[in-house]
């Protein structure tokens, strides 16, 4: 069992990277604020973006957690997935030109790519099963033409692969999820958290429990009563949820 009481290297770290997630969380405050009020730039250079500083952000929440060998693979993760999204900055317009058909050093940015997401996201969605499942897919998608049955997909290589799950701008990693979610649901959570900061998400909960929490099925009549009044606010569900809980 990991003990609870921090030595003086660990409480320095953990100092520091909480001052280093300030500092990250203030510049993609600031980007989001900048790039929603004028014009955000080419949208697989502003999903980068923002993909990038989520990545710093999490090594910054994971490295005072873990030490040693794991602390070691955080930064390998780190590493590893930066150095695809600074490829990906630097190869936009050469991925564009080939209507975004990932060629082999695309795939090869995507593999490693691939080991560092899985290796930041073991421990943030679900340990091992994480892990265990990505692998899963990935060896499906290399020796899945080996199969029979309904279970046997066309040949594909490095490429095909790398095209669907990377480079593509509906599908791959950089694509419409990560454009919502950069583009509108970044603008909700800012302000939802800026709601939470200032007290009022207390407020609305302090109210939906006052009329609401000593009835018969308290706590699904308190979510409902919190959700109405806060749609009076926004109609957007994330924005409700991280808000009112």
């Amino acid at each position: 069992m990991k003990n609870d009481i921090c030595s003086p290297i660990e409480g320095d770290l953990q100092k520091k990277c909480n001052n280093v997630l300030i500092v990250l969380s203030a510049i993609l405050v600031a980007y989001i604020l900048y790039t929603k009020l004028t014009f955000p730039p080419e949208a697989f250079y502003d999903r980068l973006i923002y993909m990038a500083v989520s990545l710093l952000m999490l090594c910054c929440i994971q490295l005072p957690a873990y030490s040693g060998a794991r602390r070691l693979l955080v930064i390998i993760g780190t590493v590893l997935s930066l150095s695809a999204c600074i490829y990906m900055s630097f190869n936009v317009r050469k991925i564009m030109g080939n209507m975004y058909r990932a060629d082999w050093n695309d795939g090869y940015a995507y593999v490693i790519y691939f080991i560092g997401v899985l290796i930041l996201l073991q421990d943030s969605l679900g340990g091992k099963i994480v892990g265990a499942l990505g692998l899963m897919i990935m060896i499906y998608l290399f020796f899945g033409n080996k199969l029979s049955g309904v279970f046997k997909i066309p040949p594909l290589n490095i490429k095909h692969i790398a095209t669907m799950a990377f480079t593509d701008t509906d599908q791959g990693a950089f694509g419409t999820f990560l454009a919502v979610m950069a583009r509108v649901l970044s603008v909700f959570l800012l302000f939802s958290s800026l709601l939470v900061a200032t007290g009022l998400g207390d407020l609305i909960r302090a109210v939906s429990m006052l009329g609401a929490g000593k009835s018969k099925g308290g706590p699904a009549k308190v979510a409902v009563v919190a959700s109405a009044l806060f749609g009076m606010i926004s109609g957007s569900p994330v924005a409700n949820v991280a808000a009112t809980g």
